[in-house]
C-alpha cells in the first residue's frame, strides 16, 4: 500500500503540513521549529583555505534550496540583520574578500517573514577564533519536506557534499530543533527548545558557537546523531574502520568522503519519543562504539532555561543505554 493510498495525501503535502505543525509559536513570533540540519566543526579557521571551503558550502546550500528561501542576512560589515533582496549581502565569494585574513570570518542567513523568527532555512559559519586551535564551524537546516519530493538519499548526499567541501574534523546531522540563527542559549526561545529536546531524544540540541569552545579544549566529538562526521583521524583512534564496522553491525551503514567517514544510523532518522519509550536501538550502537572519543561532559547548555550541567551531561549520554 502505498503513502498516497493510506493518508489519502502526497508525501510532500504530508511533510509540508508537518513543518507547520512543528513551529513554537508565541506572541506571534516563531520561537522554534523542528527540521533536518547539518553541523560540521572545522580546524585551521584562520587559514584562507577553510575561509573559501565555507564559501564553496554555503554556495552549495543556495543552490540545494529554492529561490527566495533565505530571506535575511546578516550585513558583512555591522552583523546587522538585512533583507536580502536588492543587495549584496548574500554575495558571500563577493565581500568575503574585503574582510582582514586576521579578522572574524562569518556569515549567517535565514528565511522567515520576520527577522526575529526561527526558520528551518538557515545556513550560518564562525571562523577565525580567539586563539589557533579554536575550531570553527558551518551549520545549516532545511524543512521536512524538502525530501519529499526529491530521490531518497538526498539529504545524505548533501551531507556528504558538506563534507568533501568543507573536510572537517567532527559533525552530525538528523533531527534538530532550529532555534534563531542568532540564538545565545539565553533568549526567550530556548525554554522550548529545552522542553523539545526534553521529550525527543533524535532532536539534536544546537549551539555550535559555545560547543566548539569546548571540544577544542577537550579534543573530542560532541556527540552523535541519525549521521555522525568523523575525520580520519577518530577512525584512526577508533582502530580503523574495519573494526569500526565489525563493532557497529550490518544495520549500520559507512558512508566514505574524501578525508574520513559518515556513519549512518539507520534508513532514516527518529524522534525517539520519551513518552512513548521509542527505542533508538542503532543510534545506541553507534554512541557506545565512538564512547572513547565523546566527551563526558562539555558544561552546561543553558542553565538559566533549566539545561544545567548535569542535565546538559544527560543528555550527551541519553543513547548509551538503548
Amino acid at each position: 500500500m502505498s503513502f498516497e493510498s493510506e493518508w489519502n495525501m502526497s508525501l510532500p503535502e504530508a511533510l509540508a503540513d508537518l513543518d507547520q505543525q512543528l513551529r513554537v509559536v508565541i506572541d506571534g513570533k516563531v520561537q522554534c521549529c523542528v527540521g533536518l540540519l547539518g553541523t560540521f566543526y572545522l580546524e585551521d579557521t584562520e587559514s584562507p583555505a577553510t575561509r573559501v571551503r565555507a564559501v564553496d558550502a554555503y554556495e552549495r546550500y543556495v543552490r540545494a534550496v529554492p529561490e527566495g528561501a533565505l530571506v535575511w542576512g546578516a550585513d558583512p560589515k555591522t552583523g546587522t540583520p538585512r533583507k536580502l533582496v536588492s543587495t549584496d549581502v548574500g554575495n558571500v565569494r563577493g565581500w568575503a574578500p574585503r574582510v582582514a585574513p586576521s579578522g572574524e570570518f562569518s556569515y549567517a542567513y535565514k528565511g522567515g517573514s520576520e527577522k526575529d523568527d526561527a526558520d528551518v532555512y538557515m545556513v550560518k559559519c564562525l571562523l577565525g577564533a580567539d586563539t589557533p586551535d579554536e575550531l570553527g564551524y558551518v551549520s545549516f537546516a532545511l524543512p521536512l519536506s524538502w525530501v519529499g519530493d526529491r530521490p531518497a538519499g538526498a539529504f545524505v548526499n548533501l551531507v556528504l557534499d558538506f563534507a568533501n567541501i568543507l573536510k572537517p574534523t567532527h559533525g552530525y546531522a538528523g533531527l534538530a530543533v532550529i532555534p534563531h540563527v542568532n540564538e545565545s542559549g539565553r533568549s526567550s526561545a530556548m525554554p522550548s527548545v529545552v522542553s523539545l529536546v526534553s521529550r525527543f531524544r533524535g532532536l539534536e540540541f544546537d549551539l555550535p558557537w559555545l560547543h566548539s569552545i569546548h571540544l577544542a579544549k577537550l579534543n573530542k566529538i560532541k556527540g552523535i546523531n541519525w549521521l555522525t562526521v568523523l575525520a580520519r583521524k577518530w577512525e584512526d583512534e577508533l582502530g580503523g574502520v574495519a573494526e569500526l564496522a565489525e563493532e557497529l553491525g550490518p544495520e549500520i551503514t559507512l558512508r566514505r568522503w574524501d578525508d574520513g567517514v559518515i556513519i549512518q544510523a539507520g534508513d532514516h532518522p527518529l524522534f525517539g519519543d520519551v513518552n512513548r519509550k521509542e527505542p533508538m536501538p542503532l543510534y545506541g550502537r553507534v554512541a557506545r562504539a565512538i564512547e572513547p572519543i565523546r566527551p563526558e561532559s562539555m558544561g552546561s547548555f543553558s542553565s538559566v532555561n533549566g539545561f544545567t550541567v548535569e542535565r546538559t551531561d544527560q543528555w550527551l549520554h541519553r543513547f548509551d543505554n538503548d
